[in-house]
């Protein structure tokens, strides 16, 4: 660089606290300010070195925005679950407020509507007739005061209510 002996000379890069680019030592740069400019561009071991500084300066601001991207999509992440969470509670609860609607309506129909229940009309004298006949199955003309009481239950009860 001068004339005379060349010195080997030593540049050391020092990170920043925050992980951004390096920088070069105060002992760097005051013997960078002894050389002239053209000099520096023309020496390969600065361009090296600056390529160098250049290069892991990137790669720790390439590092710190894949960080950010990571945090920013898992945030997302974290905001479209608790989302969806809370849309699954919403259907859970409408759900259980339509099947409850659902058997409350169910229920009331079936009480609207129910199928009467059939009781035998005049049931006392038709069993005894039966009974009769069961008993008299060859001499069935004995059963007449039975057949005969029960045939007039029956005539009344159609007269009570309409067919």
């Amino acid at each position: 660089m001068g004339a005379g002996q060349s010195q080997e000379q030593r540049v050391t890069f020092e990170k920043q606290p925050d992980g951004g680019v390096f920088v070069l030592s105060q002992k760097a740069l005051e013997q960078l300010s002894n050389t002239s400019a053209q000099d520096l561009a023309q020496n390969d071991k600065v361009k090296k070195l600056m390529h160098k500084a250049y290069t892991e300066g990137m790669r720790h601001e390439n590092e710190r925005m894949e960080r950010m991207k990571f945090q920013e999509i898992s945030e997302l992440n974290a905001n479209w679950q608790e989302e969806v969470d809370k849309l699954k509670q919403e259907a859970e609860v409408e759900k259980k407020v339509t099947e409850e609607e659902f058997n409350k309506a169910a229920e009331e129909f079936g009480q609207k509507f129910k199928e009467p229940i059939n009781v035998g009309v005049c049931q006392d004298l038709q069993d005894a007739l039966v009974e009769c006949l069961s008993k008299n199955n060859s001499k069935p003309l004995i059963c007449s005061k039975e057949v005969q009481a029960f045939s007039k239950c029956v005539d009344s009860y159609k007269l009570v209510i309409p067919l």
